[in-house]
């Protein structure tokens, strides 16, 4: 339940941010809804692997 109302109010924020900004709301809503998801501690340190970087906090 916590995960969707997160979700929802990131989309809900996003929204209103594309319309301000004039930015595509799908770009916003990816990035928004992306620390969200189960696997992204896994994709993140991937991504740090994958450019050399072993700490933490890339």
């Amino acid at each position: 339940m916590a995960a969707a109302v997160a979700a929802t109010l990131v989309g809900l924020g996003t929204q209103a941010l594309a319309h301000r900004t004039d930015t595509p709301a799908l770009l916003l809503t990816v990035a928004g809804i992306a620390p969200l998801a189960p696997g992204y501690t896994i994709y993140q340190g991937m991504l740090c692997l994958s450019h050399g970087r072993l700490t933490p906090a890339c």
